[in-house]
Protein backbone atom coordinates (compact mmCIF):
# COMPACT_ATOMS: atom_id res chain seq x y z
CA UNK A 1 0.00 0.00 0.00
CA UNK A 2 2.92 2.34 0.67
CA UNK A 3 4.12 1.89 -2.91
CA UNK A 4 0.66 2.60 -4.33
CA UNK A 5 0.33 5.71 -2.16
CA UNK A 6 3.80 6.92 -3.19
CA UNK A 7 3.04 6.35 -6.88
CA UNK A 8 -0.23 8.27 -6.56
CA UNK A 9 1.70 11.20 -5.14
CA UNK A 10 4.54 10.97 -7.64
CA UNK A 11 2.28 10.59 -10.68
CA UNK A 12 -0.38 13.04 -9.42
CA UNK A 13 -3.06 10.34 -9.47
CA UNK A 14 -6.19 11.79 -7.90
CA UNK A 15 -8.49 8.74 -7.93
CA UNK A 16 -8.11 5.00 -7.46
CA UNK A 17 -10.62 2.20 -8.04
CA UNK A 18 -10.28 -0.82 -5.75
CA UNK A 19 -12.42 -3.93 -5.64
CA UNK A 20 -12.91 -5.56 -2.26
CA UNK A 21 -14.63 -8.63 -0.93
CA UNK A 22 -17.50 -7.85 1.41
CA UNK A 23 -15.70 -9.40 4.40
CA UNK A 24 -13.31 -6.42 4.32
CA UNK A 25 -16.07 -3.78 4.35
CA UNK A 26 -15.21 -2.77 7.90
CA UNK A 27 -11.64 -1.90 6.78
CA UNK A 28 -12.60 0.42 3.95
CA UNK A 29 -12.86 3.57 6.06
CA UNK A 30 -9.30 2.99 7.31
CA UNK A 31 -8.16 2.56 3.71
CA UNK A 32 -9.87 5.83 2.74
CA UNK A 33 -8.11 7.59 5.63
CA UNK A 34 -4.74 6.13 4.57
CA UNK A 35 -5.21 7.41 1.01
CA UNK A 36 -6.28 10.81 2.29
CA UNK A 37 -4.88 12.67 -0.75
CA UNK A 38 -6.52 10.30 -3.25
CA UNK A 39 -10.22 9.71 -3.87
CA UNK A 40 -11.01 6.00 -3.54
CA UNK A 41 -13.85 4.36 -5.42
CA UNK A 42 -14.60 1.02 -3.78
CA UNK A 43 -16.27 -1.69 -5.84
CA UNK A 44 -18.03 -4.83 -4.61
CA UNK A 45 -18.57 -7.98 -6.66
CA UNK A 46 -22.18 -8.23 -5.52
CA UNK A 47 -23.47 -10.03 -8.65
CA UNK A 48 -27.16 -9.86 -7.58
CA UNK A 49 -29.43 -8.66 -4.78
CA UNK A 50 -31.32 -11.97 -4.92
CA UNK A 51 -30.09 -13.48 -1.64
CA UNK A 52 -30.82 -17.10 -2.56
CA UNK A 53 -28.95 -16.91 -5.87
CA UNK A 54 -26.08 -14.89 -4.41
CA UNK A 55 -25.49 -17.01 -1.31
CA UNK A 56 -26.77 -20.50 -2.11
CA UNK A 57 -25.60 -20.72 -5.73
CA UNK A 58 -22.74 -18.22 -6.10
CA UNK A 59 -21.50 -18.55 -2.48
CA UNK A 60 -20.53 -14.86 -2.26
CA UNK A 61 -20.36 -14.69 1.55
CA UNK A 62 -22.47 -11.53 1.88
CA UNK A 63 -24.80 -12.19 4.82
CA UNK A 64 -26.80 -8.96 4.62
CA UNK A 65 -30.08 -8.62 2.72
CA UNK A 66 -30.52 -4.85 2.63
CA UNK A 67 -29.09 -2.78 -0.26
CA UNK A 68 -28.65 0.12 2.15
CA UNK A 69 -26.47 -1.99 4.45
CA UNK A 70 -24.57 -3.74 1.65
CA UNK A 71 -23.77 -0.49 -0.14
CA UNK A 72 -22.78 1.45 2.99
CA UNK A 73 -19.01 1.19 2.32
CA UNK A 74 -19.03 0.71 -1.45
CA UNK A 75 -19.35 3.20 -4.30
CA UNK A 76 -19.82 0.71 -7.14
CA UNK A 77 -21.02 -2.85 -7.63
CA UNK A 78 -20.52 -5.50 -10.27
CA UNK A 79 -23.63 -7.39 -11.36
CA UNK A 80 -23.77 -10.60 -13.35
CA UNK A 81 -26.50 -11.18 -15.90
CA UNK A 82 -27.43 -14.38 -17.67
CA UNK A 83 -26.58 -16.69 -14.75
CA UNK A 84 -28.35 -20.04 -14.92
CA UNK A 85 -31.56 -19.71 -12.92
CA UNK A 86 -31.58 -15.91 -13.08
CA UNK A 87 -34.68 -14.44 -14.70
CA UNK A 88 -35.14 -11.03 -16.28
CA UNK A 89 -37.29 -10.12 -13.29
CA UNK A 90 -34.47 -10.98 -10.85
CA UNK A 91 -32.03 -8.91 -12.91
CA UNK A 92 -34.27 -5.86 -13.10
CA UNK A 93 -35.11 -6.15 -9.39
CA UNK A 94 -31.39 -6.07 -8.53
CA UNK A 95 -30.88 -2.94 -10.59
CA UNK A 96 -33.88 -1.18 -9.06
CA UNK A 97 -32.75 -2.10 -5.54
CA UNK A 98 -29.21 -0.83 -6.21
CA UNK A 99 -30.52 2.47 -7.52
CA UNK A 100 -32.24 3.14 -4.17
CA UNK A 101 -28.98 4.56 -2.84
CA UNK A 102 -28.01 6.50 -5.95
Amino acid sequence: MRLIKALCSEKHISALHFESHYIYANRIETLREYFDQTRLKMKLGLETFDYDLRENVLKKGIPDFSPEIISRHFDEANFLFGISGQTRLLSSTSLRRFSIRR
